[in-house]
């Protein structure tokens, strides 16, 4: 057995390819002036739909990313609760100096 090393994202991209490949070999080698129709069809909403999962992942990546990178809360980001730790800590250091 061949272990694989491609991600999830490599797959979809080389089975994108694959139905690509497939509709336009089909009809490049057309049989006695006749080409499998359907299966060119099949191959082709194939790769629309693999090609629209590829957006979304990639939509999904960058929305991802930019939330991260900002402080709007994820799941991936910390940020928001650092920033208020933070806050918290400076109020309370106020309130003790004002105290003394």
């Amino acid at each position: 057995a061949v272990v694989s090393t491609q991600s999830t994202g490599e797959t979809t991209v080389m089975q994108t390819i694959e139905y690509a490949r497939a509709s336009l070999q089909e009809i490049a080698h057309e049989r006695d002036g006749h080409i499998d129709v359907q299966k060119v069809k099949m191959d082709a909403h194939y790769f629309v739909k693999q090609v629209q999962m590829i957006n979304d992942k990639m939509i999904q990546a960058i929305n991802y990313l930019g939330d991260a990178s900002s402080a709007l809360p994820n799941n991936g980001n910390v940020y928001n609760c650092e920033k208020d730790f933070q806050l918290a800590y400076e109020q309370c250091v106020l309130m003790i100096e004002r105290l003394d």
